[in-house]
């Protein structure tokens, strides 16, 4: 093993270790090799890319930034082969851009602009934390006459897809297919309408209870077309453990996109030196990947099918499924984004 792969091992092996660290001891020792092994594919993968050349056609840059210096812009940015600057010296202490310790008061999380969505740890960890939690939930099914209530409660009111499940949630988080299922045969036993022929409302419940199953099968099929969409625009690609349930990848990706599209055309009027500034650290970032940024603006500001996607169903239900400190940061990016 030379000095590369070394250091990918050790790497590795923290990340396993930060995104198992709430399992229990047990559970954690028995997945761990596992997802060390994934984790460190992962990373090796990562460190053999090399960024495409700028492909051919693309429209300058200066088409999406009033003020453009050229001269001064990266020539990865201009379709050229050149390499990006280096990044600047981390900032010495005491000076206004060090960083500063945060006193943590209980039962109050901090939210700001946090790129979440390109740590692979924390969004294995937020993954595992789902799939623990759907293995050890259980349906817990009220009375008959209860759920048959819940779900058609009356007066022209009609109960979500997923609440009639009990799917989704900050609590529980994203579902799939299986999830669907299991969910609908423990309802479907309590609220059979042979089973409950003294309550009137019970064919509707049930017809109902159907319905859902049906809506939230069809939402999953959509959600994972916009999933794909987007890590196409951004030059990525899915997994299929983040097709399994997408919920949470939908949200990491449309977050990424929307910070993407702040970092390269900022907020209000900006200087041209710091559009410059702007294009040269996305260019260096990690976080974004292999993205082209004048493909990426080019389907934000000339396309209206990205616009679609954030004012549809499944963006709005990956939000509802996310934690909720997370959901602070995609929602200001979107209000800042959509100026």
């Amino acid at each position: 093993m030379d000095a590369d792969d070394a250091e990918l091992d050790v790497q590795a092996q923290v990340m396993a270790e930060k995104a198992l660290a709430a399992l229990p001891e047990g559970a954690r020792a028995a997945k761990m090799p596992k997802v060390k092994e994934g984790i460190l594919k992962r990373l090796k993968a990562q460190a053999a890319k090399a960024a495409p050349p700028q492909p051919a056609g693309a429209p300058p840059a200066a088409a999406y930034y009033p003020g453009y210096d050229a001269q001064s812009a990266p020539a990865s940015m201009l379709g050229g082969m050149g390499q990006p600057p280096p990044p600047p010296d981390p900032p010495p202490d005491g000076h206004p851009g060090a960083t500063v310790a945060v006193t943590k008061l209980e039962g109050v999380e901090l939210c700001g602009d946090e790129a979440w969505f390109g740590d692979h740890a924390f969004r294995f960890g937020l993954r595992e934390a789902v799939r623990a939690g759907h293995a050890e939930q259980k349906i817990v099914v009220g009375p008959p006459a209860d759920e048959i209530r819940r779900i058609c409660p009356g007066a022209g009111r009609i109960l979500g897809a997923g609440a009639v499940l009990r799917l989704g949630g900050a609590t529980l988080g994203g579902y799939g297919e299986p999830d669907i299922a299991y969910a609908y045969r423990q309802l479907s036993r309590a609220l059979h309408p042979d089973k409950n022929r003294d309550v009137p409302e019970a064919h509707d419940a049930f017809q109902r209870l159907a319905e859902a199953a049906d809506e939230l099968r069809a939402g999953l099929t959509e959600a994972r077309g916009v999933l794909s969409s987007l890590c196409a625009t951004m030059s990525m690609q899915t997994t299929p453990e983040t097709m399994e349930r997408p919920q949470e990848a939908l949200f990491a990706e449309a977050t990424r996109v929307l910070y993407a599209i702040l970092g390269l055309s900022g907020e209000g009027q900006v200087p041209p030196i710091a559009l410059n500034r702007g294009v040269a650290a996305f260019t260096a970032s990690r976080t974004f990947g292999q993205c082209q940024a004048q493909i990426l603006l080019t389907e934000w500001y000339d396309q209206p099918r990205m616009i679609e996607f954030y004012a549809g169903t499944q963006i709005r239900t990956a939000y509802d499924c996310s934690k909720k400190k997370l959901r602070g940061g995609g929602f200001w990016g979107l209000d800042r984004g959509g100026r």
